[in-house]
């Protein structure tokens, strides 16, 4: 009987031991990670690299997507979610050397978080679009770009030129509808639409501008010297309207 015991406890001894190494060898170790942050397609490939690591995924899913980078003693595992991190992708591990990426849901925020989120937008992009033009032009040029037109509280385009240096406004009324170039005579200047001539409506050459509303036009240039590439040129300058 005694023997018969002692043959049992040596069995599960032995079966404990190879059960410890299994999971010995199955466990991740931790290893030197070093990817750089940048496209993701880029960084999963240094990570089955670095690794030795088997991925599986759609290009198409990673398309575009950019990476926080991993660096420091990682087990795989974590390399990988850290490199995933910000992203809808998921993971699911296909044996010990093997990784399945796919597209996950995407996580809906509650109600009352979605409501209490602040949107914060600028005109950056606008300025740079006029400074561009400035800057590109062959003469002297003033521009307004579309985001600068939108956010301005005006109501006919003449306000909006108006504002513009070396440049005025007639007002007729309390509103804004004669442009002034460097302080000569309104009529000396020429109105474009689209670069085509605009036609007055008043007794002389003087363009009517309180008739073009804000929010139809896109952007605006005014040529202060001449421009070859410019038909119908005024003598005091050019108002060219983009709609």
């Amino acid at each position: 009987m005694n023997r018969f015991r002692k043959t049992l406890k040596r069995r599960a001894v032995v079966a404990a031991a190879a059960l410890l190494l299994c999971l010995a060898s199955q466990a991740q170790t931790a290893q030197a990670i070093n990817i750089p942050a940048g496209d993701l397609k880029a960084a999963l490939d240094a990570y089955a690299a670095q690794t030795g690591q088997q991925l599986v995924y759609r290009v198409d899913d990673v398309k575009g997507l950019r990476s926080n980078g991993a660096k420091g003693e990682l087990t795989p595992d974590n390399a990988l979610q850290m490199l995933l991190q910000g992203t809808r992708l998921k993971t699911k591990r296909d044996g010990e050397k093997a990784v399945v990426i796919f597209v996950g849901e995407a996580a809906v925020a509650p109600a009352d978080e979605a409501a209490q989120r602040i949107v914060v937008s600028g005109i950056r992009r606008g300025i740079e679009s006029a400074i561009a033009v400035k800057k590109d032009a062959a003469g002297v040029v003033e521009a307004i770009a579309a985001e600068d037109i939108g956010k301005l509280p005006d109501n006919s385009i003449a306000d909006s030129l108006s504002r513009l240096p070396g440049v005025s406004a007639q007002r007729v009324g309390g509103m804004a509808q004669k442009i002034s170039i460097r302080g000569t005579a309104g009529d000396l200047a020429t109105g474009l639409l689209n670069g085509r001539e605009q036609v007055s409506m008043s007794a002389d050459r003087n363009v009517l501008y309180d008739q073009y509303p804000s929010e139809l036009i896109n952007g605006v240039t005014v040529y202060k010297t001449g421009d070859a590439s410019v038909i119908g040129q005024g003598l005091s300058g050019t108002i060219d309207l983009q709609s």
